[in-house]
């Protein structure tokens, strides 16, 4: 018997494909699907980086409280070079008209850094802390250190960055984070509480100018006393989003910002004292956010 053939018979189906007008619906439908899809996952990626950079400063506080057990006193925001006590050797001469002084606006030494460096060993980062060459630190990225709805944890200008300033405060004297050379932040000094207390959060910056250095985008150390290292909250000082940064509309464009604020939408996060996290929103009441960045004015307030 010889192969068989198959033959189409009268009982046969044809074989047919989508016409193109199937086609074109069946792509619409697959694109109406993916733009309601697209905004949930988006949100779902920023509620993720969100949380990161929730997790990144309640290391920070827990970084603050290790230092306090090991030094007796929370670390300080340095200091200027010609800020009292004046070091031996600083160059510190009276300054021109409309000038500044040689040292005012930068370290002397290490000894004269800021919080970001001083707290480095409590972020299992003492291989940096510890490096002989001061070019190595300032190269040096620390992830905890940038938010991720930011900005990647790298190098911008050649030099590594930080995303969030420790508070000063209502006045830029009555917060935890104090200029050296003033009298260091105890426990016992945060007499509102330390529940009732901002430690630190996100800075207001300028997007545009991430690879640019101006007044608050410096180097993470040996930016001296300066809103590289704080923010302040007041009724001048309110949070808001990065868009409203000074430099945006300001004749200098590189003017900086001492208020808090993120890229988050709605809000900056924060972290008190006692080490729990609050996501503060640009619209808070001004009054009950200046009490809230002041450590010892004898009005407590509960953010929730």
């Amino acid at each position: 018997m010889g192969p068989r053939r198959l033959c189409k018979g009268a009982g046969a189906r044809a074989v047919r494909g989508f016409t193109l007008v199937e086609l074109l619906v069946v792509i619409t439908i697959i694109g109406i699907l993916i733009a309601l899809l697209l905004p949930a996952v988006q949100a779902a990626r920023e509620a993720a980086r969100r949380s990161q950079c929730m997790n990144n400063l309640k290391q920070i506080a827990l970084a603050f409280h290790h230092y306090h057990d090991s030094y007796r006193a929370f670390p300080d925001g340095g200091k200027n070079e010609c800020d009292s006590p004046v070091p031996p050797g600083a160059q510190c001469t009276p300054s021109s008209p409309g000038g500044q002084a040689p040292g005012c606006c930068r370290p002397y030494s290490r000894g004269e850094w800021s919080w970001p460096y001083q707290i480095l060993p409590f972020l299992e980062q003492t291989n940096v802390y510890q490096l002989t060459s001061d070019s190595l630190i300032y190269q040096t990225p620390i992830s905890t250190y940038y938010c991720p709805s930011r900005r990647a944890a790298v190098l911008y200008n050649n030099v590594a960055k930080i995303d969030y300033g420790g508070c000063a405060g209502s006045t830029g004297s009555n917060g935890v984070v104090t200029r050296r050379g003033t009298p260091a932040v105890i426990f016992a000094h945060i007499t509102d509480g330390t529940s009732n207390t901002l430690l630190a959060g996100g800075k207001q910056l300028n997007p545009h100018r991430f690879g640019q250095t101006y007044d608050d985008n410096e180097p993470y150390v040996a930016t001296g006393w300066d809103s590289e290292i704080f923010r302040i909250g007041s009724q001048t000082e309110p949070p808001g989003p990065d868009s409203q940064h000074p430099s945006y509309t300001a004749t200098d464009p590189y003017v900086g910002s001492n208020r808090f604020g993120s890229a988050h939408p709605g809000i900056f996060n924060a972290t008190l004292v006692d080490g729990s996290g609050r996501a503060i929103s640009f619209t808070v009441d001004l009054e009950v956010f200046r009490r809230l960045c002041a450590r010892d004015d004898g009005l407590p307030v509960s953010y929730e």
